[in-house]
């Protein structure tokens, strides 16, 4: 990695490049592969960081509610102890074990409530932790495969996001029809910083009349929410909290926008 390169994708993490920059930048993650998973591998440095930095706040949440549900449960216990040793005259005697499952209980509870109400590994800036992509299937739909389908299909599931923009093009040449495909390729150049063209992708999804035009208008809202246009509101409203696929995560981003 050149020393120049190492910086180029330093300024573009911390959003540093000017429009003229940026899509440059594109164009070389687009055509050099390396460079594009060099990419990848700081992002995922960064949100490994990021997590190691809220450890200490996770566990101080951890010990707090571990000791209020063992305070909470202490007496239950002692009085289930208490019907063990001295059971009441005709009382059958049960061997429930708690020493083991108590604690065990109380620890998952714990774990599992801290990790509901606060994600470690949800991203800070809020658009990663939305991006959750279904998996694509452009090989099943006829024996007539276009001679890309497989290589796009492999690299898209996979998260090669690069790559899978350059085969989803290549597909989408010789089956410019498939929206599946289309979609899939917006999904790849949002991931890629082609926003402007992801945005258009979707627009376009969107208010066509195919069976995925709901996904297409919640990732042209996602697409506005990475990039901070006022536009994401009034999209995300237009899919609707009650969406099936989408409500929840359209709930959790309506109130990061408020």
């Amino acid at each position: 990695m050149k020393e120049e390169d190492d910086v180029l994708i330093s300024r573009h993490l911390a959003q540093e490049l000017d429009e003229n920059e940026q899509t440059a930048f594109a164009a070389r993650l687009a055509a050099e592969p390396d460079l594009a998973r060099e990419l990848e591998q700081r992002r995922r440095e960064q949100t490994f960081l990021r997590t190691e930095a809220t450890l200490p706040d996770l566990r101080q949440r951890m010990d707090a509610l571990s000791d209020q549900y063992f305070k909470s449960h202490e007496k239950k216990a002692r009085t289930q102890v208490q019907e063990e040793v001295s059971p009441k005259p005709g009382a059958t005697v049960r061997r429930l074990g708690w020493r083991r499952w108590v604690p065990a209980a109380g620890i998952a509870a714990a774990v599992a409530l801290v990790l509901v109400i606060w994600n470690p590994f949800a991203s800070g800036d809020g658009y990663e932790q939305f991006a959750d992509y279904a998996p694509i299937y452009l090989t099943e739909k006829s024996s007539d495969t276009a001679p890309a389908a497989a290589a796009a299909e492999a690299a898209f599931n996979a998260g090669r996001y690069a790559e899978a923009y350059r085969q989803l093009s290549a597909y989408l040449a010789q089956r410019p029809q498939d929206t599946e495909a289309r979609l899939a390729l917006g999904i790849a150049a949002l991931e890629t910083d082609r926003d402007g063209e992801a945005q258009n992708i979707f627009s376009d999804i969107a208010s066509g009349t195919s069976a995925l035009a709901d996904d297409g208008r919640f990732y042209l809202a996602l697409a506005y929410f990475k990039a901070e246009d006022p536009r994401a509101r009034a999209t995300l409203e237009a899919v609707g909290e009650n969406n099936p696929d989408y409500g929840v995560r359209v709930g959790r981003m309506l109130q990061l926008l408020e």
